[in-house]
């Protein structure tokens, strides 16, 4: 849905009001290096062109009121009674400060549903709220931690800081943009019936802390060598959290090396940093078959430069002149194999 069909559905949902209406939009944050489903981690990614587009206007009340096109229910939120609970809550007790008022909201998202559209909703919502408020839009940096919650501030800086033709290095409440020239390539993402992170963060954070036991001065696992990893070996523990400890010491390397690559805009290079990632990951992943298989199926494909399982899904860098070949072929072995259709997006970064 474009601006313009949102503004009319907004003015056929919501009357009485004639505030200036503001819209915001937040893609799909996507991982193409690292994690963005914890604080320990640096990621390198960008927001997907599927996303939330949101329109907002002032009305003259002490509540943020929020619907989407695919609803007539609203959520009335209290700005100064909000105290926690869902996400939208969160932000609204955090930002209480910004002179954020009266709202009316709606929101219409473009991301499939076996996706988590969660960072996006509130990032949109949160993008539109701010500029309607008093002291307007502050840096990406002060927007994540106004919307974070457990571990999930990477992808909010993501949400925030992305911007089309760049890519965003996350690491430690701090982004920084990357060039990321796609220039006749497109993005497929990618979903098999079975949806599982291929690091789950709660071991992510049980190796983190039982190395920082031993170095209390590390605040991410990029402070992580290789010798201080040999020396915590013996207490990571069982196998599970030292195979998982020893892929993200790696995964940090291969962060950095994909952020060069991208400096000097060689997406080749870069391609082929996310498939080396990716079998780094298939070694931590016995439980993940379909996963696996689909990954696999992709990089099998000579147009697909390279691949990489992220938290939702997969990500792939393809020719864009062969998406539709791709799809067709990856998606015939998949369903031969599974009796089941993957999902699909071709995608842009934006």
């Amino acid at each position: 849905m474009n601006a313009s069909e949102l503004k009319s559905h907004f003015y056929k949902r919501f009357t009485g009001e004639n505030g200036r209406m503001t819209f915001a939009e937040t893609g799909l944050p996507c991982s193409l290096l690292g994690y963005m489903n914890t604080e320990h981690m640096p990621s390198v990614g960008c927001a997907m062109s599927m996303g939330v587009k949101a329109a907002a206007r002032k009305i003259g009340s002490g509540t943020v009121v929020i619907t989407t096109t695919e609803t007539d229910i609203c959520r009335v939120y209290d700005i100064e009674a909000s105290s926690g609970g869902d996400r939208i809550s969160v932000f609204l007790n955090r930002a209480k400060y910004y002179g954020i008022s009266g709202t009316q909201l709606l929101c219409d998202s473009s991301v499939p549903e076996c996706f988590d559209s969660g960072t996006a909703y509130t990032a949109s919502a949160a993008k539109a709220l701010l500029e309607l408020s008093k002291r307007g839009m502050p840096r990406p940096e002060e927007c994540a931690a106004l919307c974070a919650q457990r571990g999930l501030m990477n992808e909010y800086l993501t949400a925030f800081a992305c911007r089309r033709g760049y890519g965003v290095y996350a690491d430690t409440g701090s982004a920084k943009l990357v060039p990321l020239p796609m220039t006749g390539l497109k993005f497929i993402i990618a979903a098999a019936r079975k949806n599982v992170p291929p690091v789950n963060a709660g071991t992510i954070s049980r190796a983190y802390m039982l190395i920082k036991e031993l170095y209390p001065h590390i605040t991410s696992f990029s402070d992580v060598s290789a010798q201080m990893l040999d020396i915590a070996a013996p207490r990571l523990r069982p196998k599970e959290i030292r195979l998982c400890a020893g892929h993200l010491s790696e995964e940090c390397r291969r962060v950095s090396e994909g952020v060069r690559a991208l400096t000097r805009c060689d997406i080749r290079a870069f391609a082929e940093i996310m498939s080396r990632s990716y079998y780094s990951q298939r070694r931590l992943c016995s439980g993940n078959d379909e996963r696996i298989y689909l990954t696999d199926m992709l990089l099998r494909e000579d147009a697909v430069l390279g691949a990489r399982m992220f938290e939702q899904g997969i990500a792939a860098i393809v020719d864009e002149s062969r998406c539709d070949e791709v799809m067709r072929s990856v998606g015939f072995a998949y369903e031969s194999e599974f009796g089941a259709m993957p999902i699909f997006c071709v995608a842009d970064g934006i």
